[in-house]
């Protein structure tokens, strides 16, 4: 610690360092466009966005914390769930939804949550969009937080319900 992050091309040469932190998780949306770069279990849960640019650079989009275990994507790319699930932590079970740009959309606490998953969609139901100039314009790397505007709802997490929160 702190954990180095580096970029490799497919002859595994750097392109692109993303620097250090107390990181042990990376997680690529769907479509290859957006990084998640996170320090989950007993790290302090920085949760760290990057868009990908041409020739492997990359641009910070917004920094923000989730004390979790666990990340995913959502099948359209646009959000991050983070989860809290036993019996990994029997306390203070959650489920955490986070745009690209590290805006929290949900939270929902649960007494026991075991697992927390996305529900599938087919291929090609979602296509690969840039990140919006709003969104990315009025976040900072170090706010982590703001929105350009009203996001739209996010996906459904497997057992969630609006209603229930």
């Amino acid at each position: 610690m702190p954990a180095k992050v580096t970029l490799f091309d497919d002859k595994c040469k750097p392109v692109y360092d993303l620097g250090g932190g107390p990181y042990n998780t990376v997680i690529w949306n769907p479509f290859g466009r957006f990084l998640a770069i996170a320090g989950f279990g007993n790290l302090p849960g920085d949760l760290v966005f990057w868009s990908k640019l041409n020739k492997g650079a990359c641009k910070q989009i917004a920094a923000t914390r989730s004390e979790a275990v666990n990340a995913s994507w959502s099948p359209c790319g646009r959000y991050v769930m983070t989860s809290t699930v036993a019996p990994r932590l029997r306390v203070d079970n959650n489920v955490k939804v986070f745009t690209y740009y590290g805006e929290k959309v949900a939270e929902k606490k649960f007494d026991v949550l075991l697992e927390a998953q996305w529900l599938p969609a087919p291929s090609g139901t979602f296509e690969d969009r840039p990140a919006s100039p709003r969104a990315a314009g009025s976040s900072g790397a170090a706010g982590g937080g703001g929105g350009g505007g009203a996001a739209a709802a996010p996906p459904r997490a497997a057992g969630y319900s609006p209603a229930d929160a």
